[in-house]
């Protein structure tokens, strides 16, 4: 993982895609259902913004154990 040439393995062009599903589309769909089923105020909010945090806990979980790995001389 520490020997690849760029940040971003897969290209800019991926990225930006897998970045704009993660952060418009995926709260998008969530706010779909949540109008339907006649969500407002508070609880609607935070139906949208449990689904960014969800994908955001992955991040963290990685760079933690990249970060333990590093430290244990693994990478």
């Amino acid at each position: 993982m520490a020997s690849q040439a760029s940040i971003v393995a897969c290209g800019t062009r991926l990225a930006l895609l897998a970045m704009f599903l993660k952060f418009i589309v995926g709260p998008a769909i969530m706010a779909a259902p949540s109008i339907a089923i006649g969500l407002k105020s508070v609880p609607f909010k935070i139906a949208v913004i449990q689904v960014i945090v969800i994908g955001l806990y992955h991040v963290f979980v990685f760079v933690i154990i990249f970060i333990i790995s590093s430290n244990l001389g693994y990478v």
